[in-house]
C-alpha cells in the first residue's frame, strides 16, 4: 500500500499503511528483526521514495537507461514507464513528462519534483547519486 500510494499519488493508502504498521508497533519495537519488511515500509513512509520515470518507446534507448538504473542500488524506488506515442497517462509521476528531442529519457524525482531528464545511459548513475 505504501508503494502504491506514492505511485498513484493517493495519500489515503499511505495513511492505511501507517495504521497497519502502528497495529504492530509494540511487537515491532520489541523484536525488530522479525519485522524487517515492516521496518523497510516505515523507512519508505518516513523518507519517501526515489521516483524514476522512464519515457520513450520500449526499445533499445529506453532499455539502456533501464539497465543503467538497475546497476545502482537505490532503496524505495517507485518506477513508472510510458511511451508518449501512446497518448497521455493519468499517473502523477508520469504526467507532463516527455522524451527529449525524441530520445528516451529518465526523470529522477523525489516527491514529484524532478531533476533534469537524463538521456544517456552513462549519466544515469550520477543522476541517481544526486539528491532529487
Amino acid at each position: 500500500m505504501a508503494r502504491l500510494s506514492y505511485h498513484f499519488g493517493d495519500t489515503a493508502w499511505r495513511v492505511e499503511a501507517r495504521e497497519a504498521l502502528e497495529a504492530y508497533g509494540q511487537m515491532l519495537s520489541q523484536e525488530p528483526r522479525a519485522f524487517t519488511t515492516s521496518l523497510m515500509v516505515l523507512e519508505m513512509l518516513t523518507r519517501g521514495p526515489v521516483e524514476l520515470a522512464f519515457l520513450g518507446a520500449p526499445g533499445d534507448g529506453r532499455r539502456a537507461l533501464e539497465r543503467a538504473a538497475s546497476e545502482v542500488f537505490v532503496p524505495h524506488l517507485v518506477i513508472g514507464y510510458h511511451d508518449p506515442a501512446e497518448g497521455d497517462i493519468d499517473l502523477p509521476l508520469l504526467a507532463g513528462k516527455a522524451t527529449v528531442q525524441d530520445a528516451p529519457a529518465l526523470y529522477v524525482c523525489r516527491d514529484y519534483a524532478c531533476q533534469r531528464p537524463v538521456t544517456r545511459a552513462e549519466d544515469v548513475a550520477a543522476a541517481l547519486a544526486a539528491p532529487a
